[in-house]
């Protein structure tokens, strides 16, 4: 894998750890650099053993991909502290392996000069605890229920995270979406058993446009029905629905699973009288079995595992539509968005096992037929199924990880109600507070003048965020950075670069946000990181101990 010109394959194993490890930080860096920021350009993958190419300027994605392909363990190793960045955020992986690597160039400078690990760890320590005060102090907090209440905040947040990645029609309703839904979810992130991953079914629509993108009051099931022509017009009103996820099916002698059409079982019967006695035990069966189904009523029933051809036989005789084996997600999907329990026992089969509906349709949805069961419009108490569309699964598939990101934005926000201002103002206004502290008396008796001049020069590490965001923007990043410090200097706290109108601003006033607790969670896991590489003495190869040995 070739990153910027350099292989991570060619940095060879030595004593020297640190250089080694901020060599791959450096590497690593170097290829987010050019896609950081909403004005960033994309990366394209090529992986030359299997021709996969990916074109994407997603920090996850590019993530995802570099952690299949890098083969090297010390390269996988600072790889991972991204992926839990990006499993708890959704977001923070370029800034992360950005800041990661200018502090670790910072450190490897400050070791040249004689400093001592154990004074840049102290360090650090200072700097993470004026973090923490930092964060006490400038944030903007708002109410719980303004949050709920205010659509045009949420709107003007969601644009801000995603600015850059879509275009800008596409960028709006993306985020109009992702409004609708965390207007829908309420209070339910507060809840700790809450994942939006398996509480929003989301279908792609490859073929489509990414304003087709919707909620869906219901629920969609991908298999097709076994006989369509019970369906009326395409379209079933107010169908009673049971879901069964038993195995309506004898199992064969060897105990695998069975069910499938044509299947024969192997049983050897001594004369024609056990033959038909068989026979006769499995029609009485398979009609206890409809019979039980048929005292609800039901127009569709779905199940979770297979059905023989009896009982299939007899739901068509009594103009039952069956859609058989449907997948565990949509099966789950179903049962929640109706609020009906799976049938589990034949033999236990009541009220609360059935779903009604509003409309059953049977109709071309992207480029498939698919049955979509859609719930009446005064009941909402379940979000029902995201569809995302997309010219190509590729871009469906990005689309998703931009709503999953604003969702994600939301629950943090609902959970913990503070933002922070975009466009660089963080690490601006956070270079700026360390430099104040450091200003102080009660903080110069408590530090040594080693760690003073320590901080000094890792604060200077932070101004590469607001430099890159006008650096990959076109504008002078130099000229550019001093302004900012003068104009914060001078008072404008919410100081930062609009990256929608490439203007430097107010970023209050220019509705420019940050996601707190994606950035505070970047920020500790940051320093907790840097102390742990920093902490390194020497990687062991042990195969050439063994050996040697």
């Amino acid at each position: 894998m070739e990153l910027g010109g350099i292989s991570i394959k060619n940095i060879k194993l030595n004593t020297n750890s640190s250089a080694r490890l901020i060599q791959i930080c450096k590497i690593i860096a170097e290829y987010f650099k050019g896609s950081f920021g909403p004005k960033g350009l994309d990366k394209l993958l090529y992986d030359k053993f299997d021709n996969n190419i990916l074109i994407s300027s997603d920090g996850g994605t590019i993530l995802e991909d570099l952690k299949e392909h890098i083969e090297l363990k010390l390269a996988k190793f600072i790889l991972t502290y991204g992926k839990n960045i990006y499993d708890r955020n959704g977001d923070g992986v370029k800034t992360f392996y950005i800041l990661l690597s200018e502090m670790l160039s910072i450190f490897q400078k400050l070791t040249e000069q004689g400093i001592s690990r154990g004074i840049i760890l102290e360090s650090l320590d200072k700097i993470k605890e004026q973090w923490i005060k930092f964060t006490q102090h400038s944030l903007l907090e708002r109410s719980r229920e303004k949050i709920l209440k205010n659509e045009r905040f949420l709107s003007s947040y969601f644009i801000s995270l995603i600015y850059g990645k879509f275009s800008n029609s596409n960028t709006k309703h993306i985020a109009d979406l992702a409004v609708k839904i965390s207007c829908m979810l309420g209070n339910k992130p507060l809840a700790a058993w809450f994942d939006p991953k398996t509480f929003i079914q989301f279908q792609f629509l490859p073929g489509t446009f990414i304003t087709e993108s919707k909620i869906l009051n219901g629920c969609i099931i991908s298999k097709e029905p076994v006989n369509t022509t019970i369906i009326p017009g395409h379209s079933l009103l107010k169908p009673r629905i049971l879901a069964v996820k038993m195995k309506l099916y004898l199992d064969p002698p060897d105990g695998s699973e069975s069910g499938h059409q044509g299947y024969e079982y192997d049983i050897k019967f001594k004369n024609g009288q056990d033959h038909n006695d068989f026979t006769k035990y499995m029609e009485d069966r398979s009609i206890k079995i409809v019979n039980n189904l048929l005292k609800l009523k039901p127009d569709l029933i779905i199940t979770h595992k297979g059905i023989n051809r009896d009982i299939e036989s007899l739901l068509n005789k009594n103009d039952v539509l069956l859609i058989r084996r449907v997948k565990t997600d949509e099966f789950e999907n179903l049962t929640r968005v109706l609020e009906i329990e799976a049938i589990g026992s034949i033999n236990d089969i009541s009220d609360r096992n059935l779903g009604i509906a509003e409309r059953l349709t049977y109709k071309k949805i992207g480029r498939e037929k698919k049955i979509t069961i859609e719930l009446p419009k005064n009941k909402k108490r379940a979000i029902g199924t995201v569809l995302i569309g997309g010219s190509q699964w590729i871009v469906c598939k990005q689309v998703k990880r931009g709503l999953l990101k604003l969702i994600y934005a939301y629950i943090n926000l609902l959970r913990m109600p503070k933002i922070l201002y975009g466009g660089g103002n963080t690490e601006l206004a956070f270079a700026q507070y360390l430099k104040k502290s450091l200003s102080s008396q009660n903080f110069r008796i408590k530090s040594n003048y080693k760690i003073i001049y320590c901080i000094q020069e890792i604060l200077e590490g932070f101004y590469i965020i607001p430099s890159l965001l006008m650096e990959n923007a076109g504008i002078n990043s130099k000229k550019g950075l001093s302004i900012l410090i003068s104009k914060y200097i001078n008072d404008v706290r919410n100081i930062g670069f609009n990256v929608i109108n490439l203007q430097i601003e107010d970023m209050r006033h220019a509705h420019v946000y940050d996601n707190f607790s994606a950035k505070n969670h970047l920020y500790l896991t940051l320093f907790e990181s840097l102390k742990q590489i920093v902490r390194i003495d020497k990687i062991i190869n042990k195969k050439s101990i063994s050996k040697k040995s």
